[in-house]
């Protein structure tokens, strides 16, 4: 089954992203929560109302705070591709990594990642000034790497086919989804190409 990642918009209030996610996790595999501003107390209020709601455990991934994850008991964490090339860290938890090229790609599988997010495949409002990696990457990606790739960036519904075709393993959307006037729409017609195949 191809997989459906949500990420943290950084645009919305904790109870509205809370909110949102209730009504749409039985059709995502992975919710990134990825806030630059919050706090601990933040992410930690956030985490345990996701829990609250109905939200696995496991399916809960956090964006750079190892040490938080840790003491939450998550069993995930997702790291920018700058962090590939400090002092390898040990983790308790399993790692993934956000990657732009080849050579990031394989040194996160060096790393032992359990998947990368590649992109942004498609131009996208939040990176306006760098232009897109485009299907070339994720078809490199999906040749060179043993591990599962999964396409950021851009990707609109009628998108889906192409960037699976291309070699990916599921995609990444922060406002396709959480911005959306119906999110609970939005999210089972991105389910369902991922489950058709596009």
């Amino acid at each position: 089954m191809k997989e459906l990642h949500i990420i943290s918009t950084g645009k919305q209030s904790l109870d509205e992203f809370v909110g949102k996610v209730k009504l749409i996790h039985e059709q995502i595999d992975y919710v990134h929560i990825r806030e630059k501003m919050w706090t601990d107390d933040q992410y930690m209020t956030c985490i345990n109302n996701l829990l609250t709601e109905g939200l696995p455990k496991q399916k809960i991934i956090l964006n750079n705070r190892p040490i938080l994850a840790q003491k939450m008991g998550l069993d995930h964490i997702h790291l920018p591709a700058a962090k590939l090339y400090e002092a390898m860290e040990r983790y308790e938890q399993s790692v993934s990594y956000s990657v732009h090229n080849i050579a990031e790609a394989r040194q996160a599988e060096r790393r032992g990642a359990s998947f990368v997010l590649a992109g942004h495949i498609y131009a996208t409002d939040s990176k306006k000034d760098i232009q897109p990696r485009r299907l070339e990457l994720l078809k490199v990606l999906r040749s060179q790497l043993t591990i599962p790739v999964i396409a950021i960036g851009g990707i609109r519904q009628e998108y889906v086919a192409r960037v699976l075709q291309a070699g990916a393993s599921g995609i990444a959307l922060l406002s396709h989804i959480l911005l959306a006037e119906d999110c609970e729409r939005e999210s089972l017609a991105y389910r369902e190409r991922l489950d058709k195949g596009g």
